[in-house]
């Protein structure tokens, strides 16, 4: 190890363990636990030895889940905007994209530095790297459902009486 990070982790075993919990913790506090992706994951958890490798698949398996939700949900989310609020969800896309990829470097660098201090079990670092990667995720596709859940009110076509004429 070396002398910067022995300065920096000196002692922080105990935050390595907090580092490890509180997100597996604050993914299941960030949204619902109701959705089927994460019920599919707290199930194949439960399924998987403690700390094993198996937890580690089963939440990698949810990060690819809650990847094609967000594809998913972002085009039927367009595919009943007008125009102006089409555009605007693009425009809001790629700022997500741009910040999703962001936090992911942040997570790779933070859990690489963990790895680097040689605190704790080397598979629960991995674990808690993928858990945080999917936390971010599963907050997008919660914000889409809230505002696809906005429009479920909104009749599919306009009355005819509503039309102007031409």
């Amino acid at each position: 190890m070396t002398g910067v990070l022995a300065k920096r982790w000196k002692g922080a075993g105990s935050v390595f363990l907090l580092a490890v919990t509180l997100p597996a913790q604050a993914w299941g506090q960030t949204v619902s636990n109701s959705h089927p992706i994460a019920l599919q994951l707290d199930s194949c958890m439960a399924e998987s030895p403690s700390g094993s490798r198996g937890m580690l698949d089963c939440a990698k398996e949810a990060e690819a889940a809650w990847e094609e939700e967000v594809e998913r949900l972002t085009e039927r989310l367009s595919s009943v905007l007008g125009e102006e609020a089409r555009e605007a969800l693009e425009s809001s896309d790629l700022a997500w994209r741009a910040s999703h990829d962001a936090d992911l470097t942040f997570i790779d660098a933070y859990h690489d530095q963990l790895e680097e201090a040689e605190l704790g079990d080397p598979e629960l670092v991995m674990l808690s790297r993928q858990i945080h990667r999917n936390a971010g995720l599963e907050i997008r596709v919660s914000r889409l459902e809230n505002f696809l859940a906005g429009l479920e009110d909104i009749p599919d076509t306009i009355p005819e009486e509503r039309i102007p004429p031409p």
